[in-house]
């Protein structure tokens, strides 16, 4: 790889994974709680903290973030964008904010919009961090997958190459119904 560029050239995300931060004693804001908050408050945190994904949204556009899936092609996808929530662009300015030198930062956009991506979460009560992140992860994946034509099935292997999959490497499974463990 040259200049942070992956060497895959179908990739989704083109760019280099870089594990450090991209500036050496980087200091994030702390976070308001903005009414049983916490939950998310501790997801934000942790993210923050994750130099991999710190670097890639406080050094690329978002064009370069979203990948080629999550760029609009046609005058009707920006419309749709121009309408719709989209978690990665959030994120990259609810980073810079966090990294501007702030005593304190609220992920406002992610409290008023917590219902477009996290149905089952409601604003105003306590929830569970791991059903927050777990949720905050697929819109970040969906923000990255969201103009992928339909000859893109969801289980293609291209779809492993978005920032959020190159970063987190794992698979986004949602049980709608509790399962209970077969017996041997």
């Amino acid at each position: 790889s040259t200049q942070g560029v992956s060497s895959a050239a179908s990739d989704v995300y083109k760019r280099q994974i870089i594990p450090r931060f991209p500036r050496a004693h980087m200091r994030a804001a702390g976070l308001h709680n903005r009414g049983n908050t916490c939950y998310m408050n501790s997801v934000m945190q942790s993210l923050l903290h994750t130099p991999p994904l710190a670097t890639a949204l406080l050094t690329q556009s978002a064009p370069t973030l979203l990948g080629r899936y999550g760029v609009p092609r046609t005058q009707k996808q920006a419309v749709k964008a121009a309408n719709s929530f989209n978690a990665l662009t959030e994120m990259k300015d609810f980073f810079a904010r966090a990294y501007s030198g702030a005593s304190a930062v609220s992920p406002t956009a992610f409290v008023s919009n917590l219902r477009k991506f996290a149905r089952p979460l409601r604003p105003g009560r306590q929830e569970d961090a791991h059903e927050y992140l777990r949720l905050l992860l697929e819109a970040l994946q969906q923000a990255c997958t969201c103009f992928a034509g339909k000859d893109v099935k969801p289980n293609d292997p291209i779809l492993s190459t978005t920032l959020i999959q190159r970063i987190f490497g794992l698979s986004l499974i949602h049980i709608s119904e509790p399962t209970r463990p077969e017996r041997i």
